[in-house]
């Protein structure tokens, strides 16, 4: 007998899992476009604090 809502849950989790990493990973090329268009001199990737590290760690492929 198949285990039906363990299978729908893990499907659930992998692809909660990788919509997570495309929004934070699309969060963070948005926050790099600002600052290139706040200051064109001064973009710089963004990763001033440490949030936005664990951001940017979250988001790159394993």
């Amino acid at each position: 007998m198949k285990n039906v809502p363990t299978n729908t849950l893990l499907g659930m989790g992998t692809v909660f899992a990788w919509v997570s990493a495309v929004a934070g990973f699309t969060g963070l090329l948005v926050r790099w476009h600002e600052s290139y268009l706040l200051r064109p001199d001064a973009g710089h990737i963004p990763v001033s604090n440490l949030y936005e590290v664990f951001i940017l760690f979250w988001s790159l492929p394993r």
